[in-house]
């Protein structure tokens, strides 16, 4: 089982797939019409300690925005008529929940690839030109109007854009694996990661015995070996390598926010305080022994926490969630319709 596997489906987030179908990379400059987000001189936006281009603030608008229309009762995949000013039982307006976790969501990643840069992570040549590679196949095979549509589906405005965020992106995935073997390096002497946990991302490692058979099985057996190991406090990194059968779970485990994996697991996760570990935990992939660590989640609130507390008030207060969707629902059907159209030239260049 892999992390996409214990995802919830519907929260699996349409930016997600198409940042994996469109590679990007240095290149050509092609703007795309979106909605306007804050302006700046430099064309950057200064998140209180940190910046970003500001051409990327839709983006995580968007990949928020969808996460929490699918966890919305009554969403039917219509983004431009979605209610976005929803308000919760605490009488909390959703976009504007939307605008508070996507600015973390920004901050985050921009927080840690300086980090990365600063602890000599960085992107090698050659992968930045497999990006350049990629993307210029992508508009040989599909044309520059379905490129460009593509890139404003996700709430882009320039190639330049995607290729900052991919770059982002990638800086983000190798300092999860130089923090996992070097985590000294990261925290300034004194820090203490445990005090920086939140009720809102949870880092966990955990050990999956996928059940096959009925609950009685040999594998429920098992995993009340491995919790009873784990309980009587044996490494549990070493039982993770013995008995973990799931194949997608690195050795940094996995860090996630609320709404993004399967409700049993997410619900032991977040119960859990740093170091506990839970007692199995049964959903649809088997069973599960989760231990709760002091991992990125927590990285991520300590840089979180040296921000100006007030710069996500002044970056998103103009934003409006209901226009970039609205937007980026009309940008999904022109990449609808220019992918159509590719086929069928390519349909009948292929009967000619």
């Amino acid at each position: 089982m892999n992390k996409t596997k214990l995802i919830k489906a519907a929260s699996i987030a349409a930016a997600a797939a198409m940042l994996a179908a469109l590679p990007t990379g240095c290149g050509k400059t092609a703007t795309t019409e979106t909605s306007k987000t804050v302006q700046s001189d430099n064309g950057e936006t200064d998140l209180g300690g940190v910046s970003i281009k500001t051409g990327l603030i839709n983006y995580y608008i968007y990949t928020t925005a969808v996460k929490e229309a699918y966890s919305s009762d009554g969403f039917s995949g219509d983004y431009a008529n979605f209610d976005w000013e929803q308000k919760d039982a605490d009488g909390v307006r959703l976009d504007d929940k939307i605008k508070k976790a996507a600015y973390e969501e920004m901050a985050t990643k921009q927080l840690l690839a300086e980090l990365a840069e600063k602890n000599g992570v960085t992107l090698t040549d050659e992968e930045v030109k497999q990006g350049q590679d990629s993307i210029d196949e992508f508009e040989k095979s599909n044309g520059k109007d379905a490129l460009l549509s593509n890139i404003a589906a996700m709430g882009l405005s320039s190639e330049e854009d995607y290729l900052e965020l991919y770059k982002t992106v990638m800086l983000n995935q190798k300092i999860q694996t130089d923090y996992a073997a070097n985590p000294d390096k990261y925290i300034e002497d004194g820090v203490n990661l445990e005090d920086y946990s939140s009720d809102s991302r949870v880092s966990v490692k955990h050990v999956l015995i996928k059940n096959t058979d009925s609950k009685f099985s040999a594998q429920k057996a098992t995993a009340d070996e491995v919790l009873k190991k784990a309980k009587s406090g044996e490494d549990f990194d070493a039982l993770m390598k013995e008995y973990n059968e799931d194949p997608g779970e690195t050795e940094s485990g996995y860090t996630f926010g609320k709404g993004e994996m399967v409700k049993e697991f997410e619900s032991a996760a977040f119960a859990l305080k740093c170091n506990e570990i839970s007692d199995i935990v049964e959903t649809q992939y088997g069973y599960h022994i989760i231990k709760r660590i002091a991992g990125m989640a927590e990285l991520e609130g300590y840089l979180l926490s040296k921000l100006d507390g007030k710069a996500e008030e002044k970056v998103m207060k103009d934003i409006s969630v209901k226009d970039i969707m609205t937007d980026i629902n009309a940008a999904m059907a022109k990449s609808k319709a220019a992918a159509s159209s590719t086929k069928n030239s390519d349909g009948a260049n292929a009967a000619g």
